[in-house]
């Protein structure tokens, strides 16, 4: 596996998976150049200009001993250029991995100048991505997105460690907290629902909203509003989320489809942690949370006063909810079950 992203999506994507096919016999499942800490693309891609040969001698040799190579999605034409090389020159399957639909940004998300019609970036990755022996995705609404431009498309979910975040529970503190953690490009997500969450807190003397990394500038004068823009590596993150001691945590998202690709991972890592969730109604939140039983769906502005000031009055559904949601996640999220069959995926396309 050959990864290109920042370290968290390059773990959920692939390292995560890579470090659990190992233990199956018969298995070398190698994912590098890979660290914990780029908050940025993985620099490899950038050092191959000053540092051709040992990093041409690195990808070639992983490419030389794999029987199948997962890349993710390549920033620049001379990386491109490698990837062509070494499929012609391996003749293996090169398959491709995406955890966004990368050709619909909004034009008010941060990555749309990089990534709008016309860029070199976007360009690079519809050739890589028409070129792979098939995609690698995250939802079933990704798998529909790409199919014209490659029909052969596996759906491996993003899945959580148990390992990583057992035993960081407990939220004895001193005021009721209303949590999200996410990147910088979710200002439009949370701004959507701004009404909602300020009559909420409003409301509720005791209630505090806990802005984790990716703070909109709105939001910061906001009264009741604890905010950081701190972020931990990504080997550190399930311990820093916790760290908050959110007793709700939210998932809004704009409708639009660029969204509707995103995966459930923030329903996942709260539910990791027993914090039961308000989120969006886009497929992947609809497809697998339990509205009332493993979270809740929040329609429009209405529904997320409403459900949140639910759970702020109701100790024994928030513990309840986020039981159940624990338990549904275990068993259908589970990285160590995700990966198995990640690995009959990949063996079927090596055959």
């Amino acid at each position: 596996m050959i990864p290109t992203m920042v370290s968290g999506q390059s773990y959920y994507r692939m390292a995560a998976f890579c470090w659990h096919m190992r233990q199956h016999p018969r298995v070398e499942a190698v994912c590098s150049p890979f660290a914990f800490d780029h908050l940025e693309e993985n620099p490899w891609e950038r050092d191959y200009i000053n540092k051709t040969e040992l990093v041409y001698r690195h990808i070639n040799d992983i490419c030389e001993k794999s029987d199948v190579v997962v890349w993710q999605t390549l920033h620049y034409q001379y990386t491109l250029e490698l990837f062509e090389e070494m499929r012609l020159k391996h003749q293996k399957p090169f398959l491709v991995e995406t955890d966004d639909y990368l050709f619909d940004i909004p034009s008010t998300n941060i990555a749309y100048d990089t990534w709008r019609p016309g860029s070199s970036i976007r360009k690079v990755a519809l050739s890589q991505i028409r070129q792979a022996d098939g995609l690698i995705v995250s939802t079933p609404y990704l798998a529909g997105m790409y199919k014209d431009e490659n029909p052969n498309i596996f759906v491996i979910p993003n899945s959580i460690d148990f390992q990583e975040w057992k035993h960081l529970g407990g939220r004895k503190h001193d005021r009721f907290r209303i949590g999200w953690v996410g990147g910088a490009t979710h200002s439009s997500d949370l701004e959507m629902i701004a009404p909602a969450l300020q009559e909420v807190l409003a409301k509720y003397k005791d209630a505090w909203f806990y802005c984790i990394h990716g703070v909109p500038n709105s939001f910061k004068t906001w009264k009741k509003t604890y905010w950081t823009h701190r972020w931990a590596p990504i080997n550190l993150y399930p311990k820093f989320v916790a760290s908050f001691k959110f007793d709700i945590g939210i998932a809004p998202l704009e409708d639009n489809n660029f969204n509707r690709g995103k995966s459930n991972l923030r329903w996942l890592e709260y539910s990791a942690l027993k914090i039961p969730t308000v989120a969006s109604p886009l497929p992947d939140f609809t497809r697998v949370i339990r509205h009332g039983e493993t979270g809740f769906i929040a329609r429009d502005l209405k529904d997320w006063k409403d459900y949140l000031s639910l759970l702020i009055e109701a100790e024994g559904l928030r513990r309840d909810i986020g039981q159940r949601a624990h338990a549904q996640i275990k068993s259908d999220f589970n990285v160590a079950k995700t990966a198995r069959t990640y690995l009959r995926v990949l063996r079927e396309v090596a055959q």
